[in-house]
């Protein structure tokens, strides 16, 4: 029977863990996992596989990355108009190759997004490499949240960049949650931080922020949420919803003939760095 790894404080609220159970990562370490007694998220132990875990940015599972980023361009799009302010800029945060920066910048949403990890991609002239303070009205982070290997220190850098709104997506983990969960992939590596709603309150609350969880998607927003687009944000962000909704931003966007990616070659191409 393996040592049992010493239980470290939660690393997103500080409070004590215990060991739940022990699996095996990428085929080959025995890694034991913890719940905090405080916000009651699961952690694995201080994951020292990720350089194994990375030697792609994108899992080679992972094979609905870009059907995700299609419907998170609507969901973006929706909440945006919304709640957000329309024309605020947004930044999408461990945006990988940059598919979901650049679907949304085809819409004219101003959109940057800065990922560490990721080789060059789809709208690389709008890779940032920090997040600026007081720039962005909407923040986003899709299946970002449970790769963190420090939380408490990668959120409070992204709450604290002043965004009226933060959208996050991550499965929740429950009380009656076990090893069998698919979250976990073991086989991955990659997920190392499983949230609790407790957790989503608490960061809420620590921010300033308040909070609303529509099932995966967990948006967080200095004012309250109107009432009156809660139920359309409710109704059009995911199955036939969601493709009415698609229908009618692809309609609104060719009716007044925008072209986000025309216009987006013709500021880039005006740049002195792409003559050289």
């Amino acid at each position: 029977m393996a040592d049992m790894t010493q239980a470290d404080p939660c690393r997103l609220c500080g409070g004590e863990t215990t060991s739940i159970f022990t699996r095996t990562v990428l085929g080959k370490h025995r890694v034991d996992y913890f719940r905090c007694s405080g916000c009651r998220s699961i952690q694995t132990q201080k994951p020292h596989w990720l350089s194994e875990a990375y030697t792609s940015a994108l899992a080679l599972v992972d094979t609905d990355a870009v059907r995700r980023s299609v419907d998170n361009r609507v969901r973006v799009a929706l909440y945006r108009r919304l709640f957000a302010r329309k024309s605020g800029r947004m930044l999408d945060f461990g945006g990988g190759f940059g598919l979901l920066c650049r679907l949304l910048r085809d819409w004219r949403i101003d959109c940057e997004f800065i990922d560490h990890y990721a080789a060059p991609g789809f709208a690389e002239p709008f890779r940032v490499k920090t997040i600026a303070a007081d720039t962005y009205d909407l923040i986003v982070g899709f299946e970002v949240l449970e790769h963190l290997p420090d939380p408490a220190t990668t959120l409070t850098a992204i709450f604290e960049a002043g965004a009226d709104h933060l959208l996050f997506s991550t499965e929740l983990v429950a009380e009656h949650t076990g090893p069998d969960w698919h979250y976990f992939a073991f086989d991955q590596g990659q997920h190392i931080f499983f949230y609790s709603a407790g957790a989503m309150a608490l960061l809420g609350e620590r921010y300033g922020y308040g909070y609303r969880n529509f099932g995966n998607l967990h948006a967080f927003s200095r004012a309250p949420l109107g009432r009156m687009g809660l139920p359309f944000f409710g109704l059009f962000r995911k199955g036939a919803g969601k493709f009415v909704a698609e229908f009618v931003f692809k309609l609104a966007f060719h009716i007044r003939g925008i072209d986000g990616a025309r216009h987006d070659s013709e500021v880039v191409l005006r740049r002195p760095s792409s003559r050289t």
